[in-house]
């Protein structure tokens, strides 16, 4: 699980997601967009106008399927939702 802003920079994740992307620690994961992971371009430009289209509208993305180019198997896919959600803070 992760989470972004507004301009699809990581403000956070579990340890499970820092793992998969080769992290250290979830931390790491501050302030990183997408191309500055263990992504492919292709899989940053995939996630990129998905962000965009629940941000802007609000609506939950179930069931996209996200390519995962991984050398164990190339024609991986992971199985997703995207939702926007809001943190409030005082």
């Amino acid at each position: 699980m992760f989470w972004k802003d507004r301009q699809s920079v990581y403000r956070g994740c579990n340890r499970r997601f820092a793992t998969h992307a080769d992290l250290q620690t979830p931390a790491a994961v501050l302030s990183k967009a997408g191309g500055n992971l263990a992504c492919t371009k292709p899989q940053t430009d995939f996630y990129r106008p998905v962000d965009r289209t629940v941000m802007a509208s609000g609506a939950i993305r179930w069931h996209v399927e996200a390519p995962q180019h991984r050398a164990d198997d190339p024609s991986a896919l992971l199985l997703t939702c995207v939702y926007r959600c809001f943190i409030v803070s005082s």
